[in-house]
């Protein structure tokens, strides 16, 4: 599994941009809003908006590299489940035809005048 620009190949960027960001979200809630323009605090959140458009990048690449290996991991666990769907009918075959030779053996041997010895 790659694991480049994922979440657990960059969790000091996503950390980082967490920290820089504690105190903005009200801020970006006022922003995001439109209640105002240039809410109380956004010259000291404005720097650290770059560091939030690169943590959301990520967490969209981790997104989309996750939803391909779940994807991958599905179409292995249906390949498996019919693998063990046909090892399953074929084993129900073999018991039947077993049970089959089973029982015409038997008849041969209770058919035999000699009672199956010789």
């Amino acid at each position: 599994m790659m694991e480049t620009g994922s979440i657990t190949a960059q969790p000091d960027a996503l950390r980082t941009a967490s920290d820089q960001l504690a105190g903005c979200a009200d801020t970006v809630s006022r922003l995001r809003d439109g209640h105002e323009a240039n809410p109380p605090g956004f010259a000291r959140c404005s720097p650290h908006i770059p560091a939030l458009q690169r943590a959301i990048e990520l967490l969209g690449q981790n997104h989309d590299r996750l939803r391909h290996e779940l994807g991958q991991f599905s179409e292995s666990l249906f390949s498996i489940s019919q693998g063990t769907r046909t090892l399953a009918d074929t084993v129900d075959h073999s018991d039947t035809v077993a049970a089959v030779r089973m029982n015409s053996l038997t008849s041969t041997i209770q058919g035999n005048p000699e009672g199956g010895q010789r």
